[in-house]
């Protein structure tokens, strides 16, 4: 992902996804730090995203908030 799509996806989802990650840990900490691996995963993705609102990027962030949470339990 190109580093300024990137920047601006954090800038207007980031509310929205560490909501997510909570909802996923019921704990702040951990929530954190799901997010920032999710950050890491998403800036270093290949795929290119329509919007930041589209499907598939929510389906991808999904899959990278389940994933990091199994990990972490």
């Amino acid at each position: 992902m190109e580093e300024y799509k990137f920047n601006e996806c954090v800038r207007t989802q980031s509310k929205r996804l560490y909501l997510i990650a909570l909802s996923f840990t019921k704990n702040q900490a951990d929530a954190e730090d799901i997010l920032q691996n999710v950050y890491l995963k998403l800036f270093n993705c290949k795929k290119e995203f329509k919007t930041f609102h589209s499907h598939n990027l929510n389906v991808y962030l999904y899959g990278c908030f389940r994933t990091d949470y199994k990990g972490m339990h």
